[in-house]
């Protein structure tokens, strides 16, 4: 249903504004962003010093106690929504758009 959402927006996208579009990026995050993956972004935007993605990983599995693994699937969920970004051994940080989905979600940007 969403593809067909989707394609229905490229024959149309001449009619639409960058706020329909962020409004629709941001519905469609917030139907599949979990309280766990939000916890997840709320941290990475509070890390004062900058950190690999294997160091957050670390930490994060830690202070939710949960498995890395569950820590990993959920990285390379938002990883994959391009909600956050990483290369090898550069720190993991929120992109624009994961910044602006964490402020709509929870009203200020951190947890």
């Amino acid at each position: 249903m969403i593809f067909q959402y989707v394609s229905g927006l490229r024959e149309e996208s001449e009619n639409l504004s960058v706020n329909e579009i962020l409004d629709f990026a941001i519905k469609i995050a917030g139907k599949h962003l979990n309280g766990k993956k939000i916890k997840i972004l709320g941290m990475i935007a509070a890390y004062k010093e900058p950190r690999t993605i294997t160091s957050a990983v670390d930490q994060i599995s830690h202070i939710l106690c949960c498995p890395k693994s569950t820590v990993w699937m959920n990285m390379n969920f938002l990883k994959d929504l391009g909600l956050i970004k990483n290369g090898r051994g550069r720190p993991v940080k929120l992109t624009k758009i994961g910044r602006m989905i964490l402020e709509n979600k929870t009203g200020g940007g951190e947890e």
